[in-house]
């Protein structure tokens, strides 16, 4: 990766005009775009935005889309609401330094298929906030392809809700070879099954019922890359999935 100038904007505005000009990017953690081959145009850093923080209204969490993994990881308030998920999720996401690089905006952003983020928050109905002011649902987002839009944040409502997450990943510190996530949300069951390795999907809803989700899971599409097959990847589906119930239930799962 090799850009022409580096700019700071303080408005977003003066980011649409720039990501208007071919070549242009915004470098978010910079984990990812450093190892591609692209050259010229401008490297857009978005820190004067000031949308590195997460805020707390009376109903919902405001992530800025240049939060860190690490400052979900860490944040008291997030992980009280979801029982220690984002701790417990990217505990094994390679390491801190990585962790407190990467962002919000940039993980969401590339859809992913490994994301670990993008399958812990599809089943807590978020949402992700795009600039000017439009919100879309991330059930909607993730299947869109990338085209340029510029987020600035996600928002994930309060609501009861009991939610697990499990990944298997070939060595520590890798991209996971199967994502899933299960929770139960003001009363419906739902789970997210992502790395299959295509984008993580959400499954469930009113009247879902274990045996009716794992049936689901056990339909969706898998695919064979280098870390697994396709059969292998079904197969540790169904043993996530009922590991992430008995996280939520507390009783010992049965695979």
């Amino acid at each position: 990766m090799l850009f022409n100038a580096y700019t700071a904007p303080a408005a977003p505005d003066e980011v649409i005009t720039l990501l208007g000009k071919q070549n242009n990017r915004i470098v978010a953690g910079n984990l990812w775009l450093r190892m591609s081959r692209r050259t010229g145009g401008t490297m857009i850093d978005l820190k004067n935005l000031g949308w590195d923080r997460i805020e707390e209204t009376p109903d919902a969490y405001l992530i800025g889309a240049s939060v860190t993994l690490h400052a979900l990881e860490t944040h008291p308030g997030l992980n009280a609401m979801t029982g220690d998920l984002f701790a417990n999720g990217f505990r094994a996401v390679v390491g801190v330094q990585f962790r407190n690089a990467a962002t919000v905006g940039g993980s969401l952003y590339m859809r992913a298929g490994f994301s670990d983020l993008l399958t812990m928050l599809l089943p807590l109905d978020a949402s992700v906030l795009l600039y000017p002011e439009r919100e879309i649902p991330l059930t909607e987002y993730a299947r869109l392809a990338p085209a340029g839009e510029l987020i600035r944040g996600v928002r994930i409502p309060k609501q009861e809700t009991r939610i697990a997450y499990r990944a298997l990943r070939n060595t520590s510190g890798s991209v996971p070879v199967l994502t899933c996530a299960a929770a139960v949300r003001n009363g419906c069951l739902c789970a997210a099954v992502g790395a299959r390795p295509m984008r993580a999907v959400l499954l469930g809803g009113p009247g879902e019922t274990k045996e009716s989700l794992a049936a689901g899971v056990a339909e969706l599409t898998y695919g064979t890359n280098r870390a697994a097959s396709e059969a292998y990847r079904r197969h540790v589906a169904g043993v996530l999935f009922s590991r992430c119930i008995a996280d939520i239930t507390g009783k010992e799962a049965r695979v």
